[in-house]
């Protein structure tokens, strides 16, 4: 997974600020998508608000510039645990 990341600041504003993303080599399924909401909902106080959606292959979240690399292996991890979670069920 690649992250584009803009240009962070101390404070965000997901209404004016670029959010960070991270492409996904493929667009998910209906069915990745399902989980991956699931868990997203689970981690909120951990994600905090980040805003994290996915669009197309893409997730978008925002970070500050002390929360960035934080956030960042969190979603990498969680696209992980999706996807081993997913594969088990096959």
């Amino acid at each position: 997974m690649e992250f584009d990341v803009p240009p962070l600041r101390d404070a965000v504003n997901p209404e004016k600020d670029e959010a960070i993303v991270a492409s996904l080599d493929i667009a998910p399924s209906a069915e990745w998508l399902a989980v991956f909401d699931e868990k997203v909902e689970a981690l909120q106080c951990e994600l905090g608000l980040a805003g994290v959606r996915i669009d197309g292959a893409d997730i978008r979240f925002f970070a500050t510039a002390q929360d960035a690399r934080r956030l960042a292996d969190r979603i990498n991890a969680l696209v992980q645990d999706v996807t081993i979670e997913l594969m088990g069920r096959g």
